[in-house]
């Protein structure tokens, strides 16, 4: 049977609701919009590169030290997404300051959490130029951790292959043939087969299976039932 997570963004607005959920399948960090907790404004720090990075709250990190769970998702937004996002983008060393603060973050929350683990950094604006990833990727690289890149966007297969990086998580749904066509990865692939209204389905391959991508926009009742599908899928 593969392996199920989510990836990330989820529709809950209670904590302990939202951890519940993620400890049904391989347990990860949810990102909780509706609590302002988004991707980008954690990996921005309140819109200031200056503001102290932030731990893993402590209750996910007692639930997790509790579970039985053989290991745990971490993503967070990647550098090149963040920097179109940030009121600092026009500074200098930019660039250098967002993936610092990256690596910060990530060796923060790690310290925090007992591996094997993946990590992956979500570039939803990832075009032909990777930028710092390369550098980051491999100085995220640590013991028992495998680390990647999430993209709900075409794969860009060339330049993706080009990061040397363990995961790829991408969406099977829509783009299947992209995948095939940029010539595939070999690493380990996290697919997401189940697109976020649970109309569509895409193509699994040996790895993991998640959503096509994160299913804040659902409410909680199309939330559960996408992963329904997404663990019966796992188990075919």
């Amino acid at each position: 049977m593969r392996a199920v997570t989510g990836v990330g963004s989820l529709p809950f607005t209670e904590l302990e609701t939202a951890l519940d959920f993620v400890f049904e399948t391989c347990p990860q960090w949810p990102h909780l919009p509706e609590l302002g907790a988004g991707m980008v404004e954690r990996g921005l720090g309140s819109g200031s590169l200056a503001s102290p990075v932030e731990g893993l709250p402590l209750g996910f990190v007692k639930r997790l030290q509790s579970s039985e769970a053989h290991g745990v998702k971490l993503q967070l937004c990647g550098p090149l997404t963040l920097s179109l996002c940030s009121p600092e983008k026009d500074a200098p060393e930019h660039m250098e300051a967002l993936s610092e603060r990256i690596f910060k973050t990530a060796r923060l929350w790690r310290s925090q959490v007992a591996g094997p683990g993946l990590l992956l950094l979500d570039e939803p604006m990832l075009g032909e130029d990777p930028g710092p990833l390369k550098q980051l990727i491999a100085a995220l690289r640590a013991p028992d951790w495998k680390v990647g890149i999430h993209t709900c966007g075409s794969p860009p297969m060339g330049v993706l292959r080009a990061l040397e990086m363990d995961l790829l998580s991408f969406d099977s749904v829509r783009y299947m043939h992209d995948y095939e066509q940029g010539g595939g990865f070999e690493g380990q692939v996290l697919w997401g087969a189940v697109s976020t209204d649970g109309q569509h389905t895409g193509a699994v391959g040996s790895g993991w299976v998640t959503p096509a991508c994160g299913l804040a926009l659902r409410d909680p009742a199309q939330a559960r039932s996408v992963m329904a599908q997404v663990a019966a899928l796992a188990e075919a």
